[in-house]
């Protein structure tokens, strides 16, 4: 149905394989974020329902359906600009937080793997002229909730490298790794470095929180020491985690945020509690068992006006989340998730990292360094970013289902237009970037400093310590600075004293870094930030798609990785060389 939010979506065979066309995409449907009518709630419990033991024998739509003269296919290809894909559908795993924790889809089925490889190089083959224009996004979304942990994996990313050097694409594979199996994961992840990121999607590490939501089958540890052996592999990482699972606490949030980031995990996805219908979460005598509190909320970016048989619909999709257990009151949701946030905005992808480095070298927590930050005196543009998150958070969840069901349908312009109903901590990442990112490059390096100060590291101010810190800070403030603008600077400098290249090498060695003037250089240099024409290119594609507002570029942030559109760094050139070109060099964040 065409409308102002949403999509054309195909779809065969249940979970064989989804493939969407949109201007406005809409969210993927995956084990963490499916969702139901309310009326479907006891789909998949206490039945038996059929389930396809294999996908092979079935039609293959992406060949059948879609023709390359098709308008569809070309809609597919030119406005999603991503592919999708699912190869091994079901998940083993029985967590009560999830609707592919039930009966119906422990059966795991598989596909054939020369369709899957047919299937690859026939979009990658009408990428290509796509990715070389500049007008799609170089990505593949593989909908698994375990890929690697199966033989089968490793042939599909053999086949996905062949497409990389073939077509060029894709350049970013979004896919859930498997959660066992950890050096078979590895050793399919490695075929395509760089590409896939490790999961360890932890949710909690607290033995009883596990127990709860029926999550013993999964081995935290060899989760946690898959941050060690993506390195080897040249894999980035992230993990994940669920706020106000049943027995959670504050402390035991906190606590599970800081073993991920002292493991080393790149990127933490914080997540609220979302009852699925279907879910064995969702049922009554779990919520009482558990003692769950739930507010709704809208959807972000499920909702819009639609025009059926000539007359207009206006629809708003619902979450139940849950707010409070017994062990968090309220208020220490609300607290967690500002450090949801600011943990987001400082830690994630490295934004800050010559100061985590540092840290790290020093044996100090990168959490103690965000409950500082936390703690610290704001300056007046983060302050104010923060006081609206926490306000909107508040503001997003209503205690009434229809009430908000009522309200939604009669502001649905405002959620299109992206006033109400978005997601909260991809916006105010965004708008701590572009509104207060002298501000929070300030809390960094204060916030640094006072942690090493906690252990006699720069006790008494000014020295080598405090001198890299800071350059380390405003390092990174350059290269975030004025990234979301249609029209950037060109070029920004800094004066270098350090080296902070050298420091990040070495740090990522494991090697002692704690003396300052091991990385002092010798002469001052001049350090450029500059965003090269084909960072330009698809920073400019982008927020044409989403356009300019904090919302927009949130959502910007959910389609590409930071890293890939920060600004590269190159020193200047000595007498008589020549510069080198912008975007030449690795961007370091």
């Amino acid at each position: 149905m065409p409308g102002r939010e949403g999509g054309r979506l195909h779809r065969w065979g249940g979970r064989g394989r989804v493939l969407r066309s949109s201007a406005h995409p809409q969210r993927r449907r995956s084990s963490r974020d499916a969702r139901q009518h309310p009326r479907r709630a006891s789909h998949g419990q206490g039945r038996d329902l059929l389930r396809f033991a294999a996908t092979a024998p079935a039609p293959r739509p992406v060949r059948r359906a879609f023709p390359v003269h098709a308008r569809p296919h070309g809609r597919i290809l030119r406005r999603q600009a991503r592919s999708h894909r699912s190869d091994q559908p079901g998940c083993p795993f029985k967590c009560t937080f999830c609707q592919e924790g039930t009966a119906y889809f422990q059966k795991v089925a598989k596909k054939n793997p020369e369709h899957i490889r047919a299937e690859l190089h026939y979009i990658g083959r009408h990428m290509k002229p796509l990715v070389e224009a500049g007008t799609a996004r170089n990505e593949l979304l593989i909908i698994d909730s375990n890929f690697g942990m199966y033989p089968e994996d490793h042939e599909t990313c053999r086949v996905i490298a062949e497409c990389q050097q073939l077509y060029g694409w894709p350049h970013v594979v979004n896919v859930t790794t498997g959660k066992n199996q950890r050096d078979r994961v590895v050793s399919a992840v490695a075929q395509v470095p760089g590409a896939i990121s490790l999961s360890g999607a932890v949710q909690s590490l607290d033995s009883d929180v596990l127990r709860r939501v029926a999550r013993t089958n999964i081995d935290a540890g060899k989760l946690m020491e898959i941050a060690l052996a993506a390195a080897d592999a040249g894999a980035g990482t992230y993990s994940e985690v669920i706020l106000a699972l049943p027995g959670d606490s504050k402390a035991k949030h906190l606590g599970t945020l800081r073993q991920l980031v002292d493991a080393g995990f790149d990127r933490l996805n914080m997540f609220q509690l979302t009852l699925l219908p279907g879910s064995e979460m969702c049922t009554d005598a779990y919520r009482r068992e558990h003692g769950l509190v739930t507010k709704w909320r809208v959807v972000p970016r499920c909702y819009g006006a639609y025009t059926v048989l000539g007359e207009e619909l206006r629809a708003a999709e619902l979450d139940e989340v849950c707010v409070t257990v017994p062990g968090m009151p309220y208020e220490d949701y609300r607290e967690c998730r500002v450090m949801n946030l600011l943990l987001a905005s400082l830690y994630n992808g490295g934004v800050f990292a010559v100061l985590l480095a540092i840290l790290r070298g020093h044996c100090v927590s990168p959490m103690r360094w965000l409950e500082l930050a936390r703690t610290m005196h704001h300056g007046p543009a983060l302050a104010a970013v923060l006081k609206e998150f926490a306000a909107e958070t508040d503001e997003q969840l209503w205690n009434d289902r229809a009430e908000l069901l009522t309200y939604a349908t009669e502001n649905i312009d405002r959620y299109v237009e992206g006033h109400l109903g978005n997601n909260l901590l991809y916006t105010y990442r965004t708008r701590i970037i572009s509104e207060a990112l002298d501000d929070t490059a300030d809390l960094a390096a204060r916030a640094c400093l006072a942690a090493l100060r906690d252990i006699g590291v720069g006790v008494g101010g000014g020295g080598l310590i405090e001198a890299l810190v800071r350059e380390g800070a405003e390092y990174h403030r350059l290269i975030l600075s004025d990234i979301f603008r249609p029209d950037p600077p060109e070029v920004l400098r800094q004066t270098a004293h350090f080296d902070l290249d050298a420091l990040l090498v070495a740090a990522s060695r494991r090697e002692n870094i704690r003396d300052p003037r091991r990385f002092r250089r010798i002469e001052k240099g001049v350090r450029e930030f500059v965003l090269s024409t084909a960072q330009q290119r698809t920073l400019s594609m982008y927020l044409r798609q989403f356009g300019t507002t904090p919302w927009g570029v949130g959502r910007l942030l959910t389609k590409v990785r930071l890293p890939d559109i920060v600004r590269h760094v190159r020193m200047s050139p000595g007498p008589g060389t020549t510069p080198e070109p912008a975007g030449t060099g690795s961007p370091t964040t």
